[in-house]
């Protein structure tokens, strides 16, 4: 969902207080997935993709891809806002769960 930079950063304020720093790594780490997202390309597309490794082998298990066009354009602080669109719908396709992923 496009949002304009002053919407988001409102749901930022709103959101900041529900964030947790609690670690809350699983007891046991299987699946690791690596994240992504390519620069637009001439059409303003964007593309997504996800690596799930198995742990600790670090052997891939699966690759997930995705493209779309930002969820709204570039403002500092709110690259979330632009990326996350695309690379949930990279992550919704994955068939293995990953335990912990890592997101640039």
């Amino acid at each position: 969902m496009a949002h304009g930079a002053d919407e988001a950063r409102e749901l930022q304020r709103t959101l900041a207080p529900r964030v947790s720093c609690y670690s809350a790594l699983p007891s046991e780490v299987r699946r690791i997935a690596g994240t992504d997202i390519s620069p637009p390309d001439a059409d303003g597309t964007v593309r997504a993709a996800v690596v799930v490794l198995e742990y600790p082998s670090l052997q891939v298990e699966e690759v997930s891809l995705a493209e779309g066009q930002p969820g709204m354009p570039y403002a500092p602080g709110l690259l979330s806002f632009r990326e996350t669109p695309v690379l949930v719908k990279a992550l919704e396709t994955l068939t293995r769960v990953p335990d912990l992923i890592i997101v640039d």
